[in-house]
């Protein structure tokens, strides 16, 4: 699933935030909830009624008018308040590709050199100097977890001059870190990645129906994936992901040790929950197909038999449907993995100089993550590999990401023209959004989402007709392929 930073989503309400703890470092919002989408719709029309913006993020509809959802008096106008608009609350927000909807004209006039592109009444605004502080805690934790991507695919088109997407260059410096014999070994390695692999994990992890979280099934499904992992050589365990009722969701995590004392973690990783949430959700495209390349790639890389310096983390996410809450718990809870004593203690000696004993409530929790995170290297996230749009001449894979993830980027690309020539065409995107690499991201860790090219444009996206005859095995191959590649080549990279 592909989902923006703050976007349209549909919601019930259940209150409104009282007028009393507004501030200008927050905007008012509702409170809602996924249950009823006519519910959100008509909160938002409302809004855009009484001339003002919205922006969904997580479980809250921020807006100016916020204040004056549901007291019935949709022609007043006087809500447009100055202390709403200011600098201070626009700095709140900034460093983000936003969304909000309303009439253009309405838009507050902070906004207007902000504005690079939408189609009334959505708006992206692109704010690009963030003040973290500033966020309201809370909201903060899910802003680049929520929303739907895909809603957006028809109504935004951006700016003819506002290109996010563009070929990827490998920097011309770049040289692989493998002496020769290793290169011959992450070739053959390589070649261990299939088609027919890749078609057997799908077909399983198809025929469970659903995969959504909280459906029945659902620790059958992450049963099957551990004991593939564990069957492969690997250490594994289940994750404990705290998502509001649902008690059963794990992220599936499987350690391959590196031979240094100052390993350092590659994390491959894919999110294995569908939709829709009731009823059939295959999941084909979305994102059993990054599932089945992860378990693919495990194997090959067990095959390989490596004795890397760094340590190799394959991860199995939950909840990215519902907003990314596998990999930000994964994240935030790095090298102190809930249920995960055994890896817990690989990750605090990647770094022994790290005391992993802060309490959570402290304020030296941050400064502890952040420690801990010096022993993540790189994330490699694999969402919707599987499709390939007619639109495209040729098989496609976009490289999103930050600038700052330079050197993952260019091993991707590298890989891919080893392993693939020109039957895969690379292009780049340093406008990340809605996916499992934003929480790597978020917290200046590099980090590269490989999805298939054009990949808002898959006519099944979350619908029970997003089955496994709509996923091309080789273009998944491809990805696949150029994954590992990079994983090997950092593997053994100081």
């Amino acid at each position: 699933m592909r989902i923006l930073l703050l976007a349209v989503a549909t919601a019930a309400v259940i209150n409104v935030r009282k007028k009393e703890s507004v501030n200008r470092e927050s905007l008012p919002f509702v409170d809602v909830s996924p249950a009823d989408a006519a519910a959100g719709k008509r909160i938002k029309h409302q809004i855009e009624n009484l001339g003002s913006w919205w922006a969904h993020i997580g479980s809250r509809i921020y807006s100016p008018a916020a204040e004056w959802i549901s007291r019935g008096n949709e022609d007043e106008s006087s809500f447009i308040m100055e202390e709403m608009l200011t600098t201070a609350k626009l700095k709140s927000l900034e460093g983000y590709y936003i969304a909000v909807g309303g009439k253009k004209e309405d838009l507050p006039e902070e906004f207007a050199p902000h504005r690079v592109g939408g189609t009334a009444p959505y708006h992206i605004l692109h704010l690009p100097k963030i003040v973290e502080s500033k966020l309201n805690e809370s909201s903060y934790t899910t802003t680049s977890s929520n929303g739907n991507r895909r809603e957006f695919n028809m109504l935004i088109k951006l700016e003819d001059h506002f290109m996010p997407i563009k070929p990827y260059v490998v920097s011309a410096s770049y040289k692989s870190p493998l002496n020769m014999a290793q290169m011959q070994a992450e070739k053959l390695a390589v070649q261990y990645i299939d088609e027919s692999t890749f078609h057997s994990y799908l077909t399983a992890l198809t025929e469970f129906g659903t995969r959504a979280i909280g459906a029945s099934n659902e620790m059958t499904v992450q049963n099957y994936i551990e004991s593939k992992l564990t069957s492969m050589g690997y250490k594994t365990c289940k994750q404990n992901v705290p998502v509001h009722e649902y008690k059963n969701a794990h992220n599936i995590i499987a350690v391959k040790p590196g031979t240094s004392p100052n390993a350092k973690f590659i994390v491959v990783g894919a999110h294995y929950d569908s939709r829709p949430f009731e009823g059939s959700a295959p999941g084909a495209e979305d994102n059993g197909s990054g599932s089945a390349a992860l378990l693919t790639m495990a194997e090959a890389y067990a095959k390989g038999k490596f004795n890397a310096s760094n340590h190799v983390i394959f991860v199995a996410y939950t909840g990215e449907e519902l907003g990314l809450y596998g990999s930000t718990n994964f994240v935030s809870e790095f090298g102190e993995w809930n249920n995960c004593n055994s890896l817990s203690m690989l990750a605090k000696a990647a770094e022994k100089k790290v005391s992993f004993k802060a309490a959570r409530n402290d304020v030296s929790t941050n400064l502890d993550l952040k420690k801990r995170l010096e022993s993540l290297k790189a994330a490699v996230i694999m969402d919707e590999i599987g499709w390939a749009s007619p639109k495209l001449s040729k098989h496609t894979a976009t490289l999103e990401s930050k600038e700052f993830s330079k050197n993952t980027l260019d091993h991707l690309a590298a890989s891919s023209h080893d392993a693939n020539g020109e039957t895969l065409a690379l292009v780049s995107s340093y406008h990340p959004f809605g996916s499992d690499h934003m929480p790597f991201l978020d917290r200046g860790k590099e980090a590269v989402l490989t999805i298939n090219g054009d990949d808002e444009a898959y006519p099944n996206y979350h619908k029970s007709t997003d089955t496994i005859e709509n996923v091309d095995d080789s273009l998944a191959v491809k990805i696949a392929k150029m994954n590992l590649g990079a994983v090997v080549r950092m593997a053994f990279e100081n």
